[in-house]
């Protein structure tokens, strides 16, 4: 084999070890993205539960009966559901509008937004 020739397989060879590496790195990169953003999720939920735990006992400091301050409280507890469904609601609609290419996990996100927001299949 020419000189040429060994340097083409090493290149090959070269070429196909980056390739694998950039996936590795590629890889990494999404279970760091994906770890992140459980994490920030599972703080924003502490974040929330904490309001609202500050919440019921700032009621209770001001002298309120604690069945009128549970009430209040999960009553906004459940305003700010609801309004965090809708609007995840709303940005998964749009996000699959945008999409070119309906595919099957989307029709089954679609029918479930259909089924949660009750509206009428036509």
């Amino acid at each position: 084999m020419s000189a040429t020739g060994k340097m083409l397989v090493i290149a090959g060879l070269a070429r196909g070890l980056y390739g694998q590496w950039r996936l590795w790195q590629l890889l990494a990169g999404v279970i760091v993205v994906a770890g992140l953003t459980v994490v920030t999720a599972m703080l924003a939920g502490v974040l929330l539960i904490g309001s609202f735990y500050a919440a019921y006992f700032t009621f209770l400091h001001y002298r309120w009966e604690p069945q009128n301050a549970i009430l209040l409280t999960g009553s906004l507890f459940m305003l700010t559901t609801t309004i965090f469904v809708v609007i995840t609601a709303i940005r998964l609609r749009r996000m699959l509008g945008k999409s070119s290419a309906i595919t099957r996990t989307g029709e089954a996100i679609g029918a479930f937004l259909d089924g949660l927001m009750m509206e009428e299949v036509s």
